[in-house]
């Protein structure tokens, strides 16, 4: 709609923002149909709150991060601290609460398209990748996250790795690619290994 051409130059989304964007009304004259926006914000944000959720367990060491929600949706904020060693910090913090959030265009993008819902307004600028089909950022679905673990199982044991101590092959995993010049977060590494049994019981013929 030409009436929201200028928000083409935004890079990123309050979430009151992209609810008015979604139905089409401008956000800053939203005005007495803010009542419109309500069922698109309350999804939003209870997709939001299932993710946070969701990564305060898998960042909780021996934690057992389960199915991850369908749909997630990361803000920019949880997608910069996401297997840090300050992850969980930062998820029980007030910074990490929903009215503080911005969201990318391709985050929104890709939660639209995971729920299949319309928006008046496109995300999706012309020639930018939104992380659609054969898109490297979209959430994975639980069928591919089972079966990246199980490849990082199969990877492990043939290294020699032990999975049924994620903790300390965590730091060593750690230790090998801090060799390499890559940071990794203990933690994350290990509350990964963990899930890689469960992972590859669903894989096992």
């Amino acid at each position: 709609m030409e009436r929201l051409r200028q928000w083409d130059f935004a890079e990123s989304f309050s979430g009151e923002q992209m609810a008015c964007l979604i139905v089409g009304i401008d956000p800053l004259q939203v005005g007495y149909e803010r009542a419109r926006i309500f069922p698109v914000l309350n999804r939003l944000e209870s997709s939001y709150i299932a993710t946070r959720r969701w990564q305060q367990i898998d960042a909780i060491p021996f934690g057992n991060s389960g199915s991850p929600p369908d749909p997630m949706i990361l803000s920019i904020g949880m997608a910069a601290h996401i297997d840090t060693d300050d992850d969980y910090d930062w998820l029980t913090l007030d910074d990490s609460e929903f009215e503080n959030q911005h969201f990318s265009r391709k985050a929104i993008a890709e939660w639209l398209a995971a729920l299949g819902l319309f928006s008046v307004y496109s995300f999706a600028l012309p020639g930018q990748d939104t992380g659609g089909a054969g898109g490297h950022d979209k959430p994975l679905t639980l069928r591919e996250r089972n079966m990246l673990l199980t490849i990082i199982g199969v990877l492990a044991d043939a290294a020699n790795f032990d999975i049924s101590a994620p903790s300390k092959t965590a730091e060593a995993i750690v230790s090998a690619a801090a060799l390499a010049g890559i940071a990794l977060s203990r933690t994350g590494v290990a509350n990964h290994l963990r899930a890689v049994p469960e992972a590859m019981a669903t894989r096992q013929k």
